[in-house]
């Protein structure tokens, strides 16, 4: 079995307390997101606690049912719901709220897989981040070859990864039923 290439498990050569490990560096990031998140989309309340908005809602929403639908339909079909559910034919200020959610989410994962992981440059794809993980996984990205390999390691690489996010998530207190929307979670 050849080995997908993608960033090192560890972090650059440096001072002991800045070498993380791979699960270290994961929940270091997925931090950085839910705490620009929070800053972004949400204020606090009378009682102190912090209140989402609708995005940081929709946000954290889909970012807690996105791991089951990887699981039960596969990376591509989830990523795809998701992307056919972020309005990415309108322009930004034209996105409702749950469409806004679902570009951040898709833009901050793949800004983690490609730019992180892969190790590829994000850049490339500042017009349209949103579309970036469908493009690695149908193999249009150059020199990444889409095959069996590269999808298991994205599958389980976003299981890890919104593993940590929805742990953040949970963490700013922002009740499950703030979530339930009754959206079907095809």
């Amino acid at each position: 079995m050849t080995k997908q290439p993608h960033a090192p498990d560890a972090a650059a050569p440096g001072p002991a307390h800045e070498r993380l490990n791979l699960e270290q560096r994961r929940a270091r990031d997925a931090w950085k997101v839910v705490a620009t998140l929070v800053r972004d989309h949400s204020s606090s309340g009378p009682d102190k606690r912090t209140k989402a908005d609708d995005v940081a809602l929709g946000f954290a929403r889909q970012s807690r049912k996105l791991p089951y639908r990887v699981m039960a339909a596969g990376v591509g079909q989830a990523i795809v719901f998701v992307y056919s559910k972020s309005g990415v034919g309108k322009h930004k200020n034209q996105r409702t709220d749950a469409e806004k959610a679902n570009c951040l989410l898709l833009r901050e994962l793949a800004r983690w897989l490609l730019g992180e992981r892969l190790g590829l440059r994000p850049e490339r794809h500042e017009s349209q981040p949103e579309s970036a993980i469908i493009e690695l996984l149908t193999g249009t990205i150059p020199n990444v070859k889409a095959n069996s390999a590269l999808i298991r390691f994205v599958t389980s690489e976003m299981v890890a990864y919104l593993s940590w996010m929805n742990r953040f998530l949970a963490g700013q207190g922002w009740s499950v039923d703030d979530m339930d929307d009754g959206e079907a979670t095809s």
